[in-house]
């Protein structure tokens, strides 16, 4: 059960991984080491990603009386509500982009909206209980034209959500966010065809951050240029820095990307909330490895020196993975851990037995991936390495042979 229990704490996003590690409060101090499945592939542990296909914008009501929607399939959905108004609006229409036109059902894309849920938008999880939703079959795309001209409402501002019909799709990661080489965290958004995985390039893709209650939005720009922290020119993935905050703090982040697809107007936007990670532990280094051998000369362990700055004493659990393989086909070598209550900075020690390197069956050098340190006080992430150099200098010929896995003691299940 520990073996499952400490493979699923790798494998799980970091957020989860904090709460995982309940799972592991009560366990003595000391290193715990773990190998593999031979072949078990290695699994980056994933971001949580919030992907959206909606556009969402604000009508100045006092401004304008009419609004332009883009659809492109007889799927749309279309839902409006009033702001700081308690009632739906239904005397509203949806008209298509010229009378009569080739190709569209102005029967069925004059709206007829109705007060009822946005069922099928799970991107809107604070739709208050009074919008209005209309579903439209729209033939041929092009841009629709709203009508809040007969709105009884009374409101002053119109939230609108549309679903355009296509596979068009924003997925930005912010929970667990990218840690550059700099040190500093990245912001991604992917742009998409979902429908061919094509990448969309050349928006004007932009955030706003805001952290804490009451604080004024940062405008951000995220950029496809191949300049970090962009990993590659034009592949649809924008990218940008975000300030340093306040450690622990929550943020919640809105993406939008702006730009024409198909000959029309495209809007794509994204929103979601993160919490930065801890900072009372920063991870300085990860050192060479040491080899101990025995008499024989066999390789005894694998030692690993990880040097930390501690920023407030407590109980923490450092933790890192080896992998190895060639580049795109990795497999998990072995896992390591050490508890310690930590007072001041310094090195704590990660060690892989020689026989659980050898179970793997895959020839060094390995990557050390995945380095982190999780606060047992507080079961939350301090900082992460996603990798952190290799080790070598042996090869799976100067290790013991595998012992028989031992029957490990009962443990909880990891939630």
């Amino acid at each position: 059960m520990r073996d499952k229990s400490l493979k699923m704490a790798l494998l799980v996003p970091l957020f989860v991984l904090a709460a995982s590690l309940l799972a592991f409060a009560a366990s003595p101090a000391g290193s715990q080491a773990q190998g593999f499945a031979p072949g078990t592939v290695y699994e980056k542990p994933s971001a949580p990603v919030q992907v959206s296909g909606l556009d969402a914008f604000v009508v100045d009501a006092t401004a304008a009386k009419q609004a332009s929607v883009t659809l492109r399939g007889p799927d749309a959905v279309v839902v409006v509500w009033p702001v700081g108004a308690s009632v739906p609006e239904t005397a509203l229409s949806l008209s298509p982009p010229a009378k009569g036109a080739a190709g569209y059902r102005a029967a069925q894309a004059a709206a007829s909206f109705t007060n009822m849920p946005a069922e099928g938008l799970p991107e809107l999880v604070d739709l208050p209980p009074f919008a209005s939703m209309a579903k439209v079959s729209a033939s041929s795309p092009g841009q629709y034209t709203l009508d809040l001209s007969k709105a009884q409402s009374g409101a002053k501002a119109y939230m609108v959500a549309v679903r355009d019909g296509s596979q068009v799709r924003l997925a930005v990661s912010l929970a667990r966010l990218s840690i550059s080489a700099s040190g500093r965290q990245v912001i991604e958004a992917r742009l998409y065809d979902a429908s061919n995985n094509t990448p969309l390039t050349g928006f004007r893709v932009e955030a706003r951050l805001r952290e804490g209650a009451g604080k004024a939005s940062l405008p951000i720009r995220l950029k496809d240029d191949g300049i970090a922290p962009d990993r590659n020119a034009g592949d649809g993935v924008y990218a940008a820095f975000l300030p340093q905050g306040r450690p622990g703090e929550m943020a919640d982040v809105k993406v939008d990307a702006y730009g024409t697809w198909q000959g029309l107007p495209l809007h794509r936007v994204a929103q979601t909330a993160f919490g930065r990670q801890g900072g009372q532990v920063s991870i300085q280094s990860v050192g060479a490895p040491i080899i101990s051998r025995d008499e024989k000369q066999e390789l005894e362990s694998l030692r690993l020196p990880v040097r930390l700055s501690v920023f407030k004493p407590g109980n923490y659990r450092v933790q890192a993975v080896l992998t190895g393989g060639s580049p795109g086909e990795e497999v998990l070598v072995a896992y390591a851990s050490t508890e310690a209550n930590l007072a001041r900075s310094g090195e704590v020690i990660l060690e892989f037995p020689g026989d659980t390197l050898a179970r793997a069956g895959v020839e060094p050098p390995f990557a050390v991936r995945d380095v982190s340190v999780v606060s047992l006080d507080k079961v939350e992430v301090e900082d992460t390495l996603d990798q952190a150099g290799s080790v070598g200098g042996f090869t799976l010929s100067e290790c013991p042979a595998p012992r028989q896995a031992l029957e490990a003691s009962p443990k909880r299940n990891v939630p």
